[in-house]
């Protein structure tokens, strides 16, 4: 890297003495250098998209506006590309299981209640609305192409079914009001749970205002409070939310070995940046029990067995059999409830870079995106 400027552009430059070459001896990497360019927004983003500024892009392209990028293909001088992506979900949820409201804490640590908010999301019609059918309909656990995985984990609870998910919410004597508007809480109180999330993210808070009104249907009043990323992690990390919504990337097999658990234990996401749910246990877990609160049998077992499981090598029967006991945990437990994953990521590359991934090859966060496919060998066709 050559240099970083004022507004955090980087300025990538060929390194002349770089030890790679190809197998006719050329000297890689072929190309002279490589820019960063960050931009003010999204809307700035996809104005630079189409007007072809940029040799390659792909984070922060939303499939909402693959047909805008389509029509800008030529004037653009790129080619628009759909690849598979092992991303589990697009949104997904985890209660707050340590809420400072002991109701709450109640309430949200009740399987029932888990049950009933995932019964009451209609996943199909979020993947229809928003990503043109293309996604896939499931919890937010890894993709199939995991070694533990099993087709009964990713369908577990994701139907849509509002009648069974009242009558789970009626077992737990959670009433309705006089009006039959919402439900009260035990101590009496309207049930109201308010959902902050990262504002500059647009598809959550498009899935959060479909979620809104499928909750408020079996009783739960819900606002929407979308924050400045900072400010809402502050909030996460010092137990303040009602609930953690995050997209749910970092969940398959190869992230969690590779970079962290974060999908397998509390708090289900970065623990010192933005924990999503129990951020206490996993503090209680963290200082061998000196500070947080003492998470429940199933939760401590949870976390031995992922500790383990990352000291067991991979692909022998001991680590399959801890991988599947993990997942079958976190998906029967439904502290982390997904919406709609593995839905194709749009690109968009110029047409004379080549040597760049072709159709159906995997771009994804769970494998460094662009990473495995050798930048170093890319080149611009004159």
């Amino acid at each position: 890297m050559r240099k970083i400027d004022t507004y955090g552009n980087k300025y990538y430059r060929r390194n002349p003495y770089y030890w790679k070459v190809d197998i006719a001896g050329n000297q890689l990497p072929y190309v002279e250098g490589q820019d960063r360019i960050l931009v003010e927004d999204l809307e700035v983003l996809n104005l630079k998209a189409i007007a072809g500024e940029f040799t390659y892009a792909s984070w922060q392209l939303a499939l909402k506006n693959y047909p805008l990028y389509k029509k800008g293909e030529k004037k653009g001088n790129y080619r628009t590309m759909l690849f598979p992506d092992a991303r589990a979900s697009e949104c997904g949820f985890a209660f707050n299981y340590t809420h400072k409201d002991p109701v709450l804490k109640k309430i949200f640590n009740d399987i029932r209640w888990r049950q009933a908010m995932s019964l009451a999301i209609n996943r199909d019609e979020i993947n229809e609305v928003l990503f043109f059918g293309k996604g896939t309909p499931r919890q937010a656990v890894p993709d199939p192409g995991c070694s533990f995985y099993e087709d009964w984990m990713g369908k577990y609870y994701i139907e849509y079914d509002p009648e069974r998910a009242n009558k789970l919410l009626d077992e737990m004597g959670l009433k309705w009001d006089k009006k039959h508007q919402y439900r009260l809480r035990p101590d009496g109180k309207t049930l109201a749970i308010t959902i902050e999330f990262n504002q500059t993210k647009p598809t959550i808070g498009k899935i959060l205002e479909l979620t809104k009104g499928y909750w408020e249907k079996v009783g739960v009043k819900v606002a929407l409070k979308g924050e400045q990323n900072v400010f809402y992690q502050q909030r996460l990390r010092a137990n303040e939310c009602d609930m953690g919504v995050w997209a749910i990337g970092g969940a398959s097999e190869s992230y969690s070995r590779r970079a962290s658990p974060i999908r397998l234990r509390p708090p289900w996401h970065w623990p010192q940046s933005s924990p999503l749910g129990g951020v206490e246990w996993w503090n209680w877990y963290n200082t061998n029990g000196k500070t947080g609160e003492e998470p429940p049998e199933e939760i401590k077992r949870l976390y031995r067995l992922v500790d383990e499981w990352l000291a067991t090598p991979r692909g022998t029967e001991k680590y399959l059999k801890l991988g599947k006991e993990i997942l079958t945990i976190n998906v029967k437990g439904l502290y982390l409830i997904g919406t709609v994953g593995l839905v194709p990521r749009v690109a968009i590359i110029k047409n004379n870079l080549k040597n760049t991934p072709k159709a159906g090859s995997i771009l994804s966060i769970e494998y460094d995106l662009w990473k495995p496919y050798q930048g170093d060998q890319w080149f611009f066709k004159r």
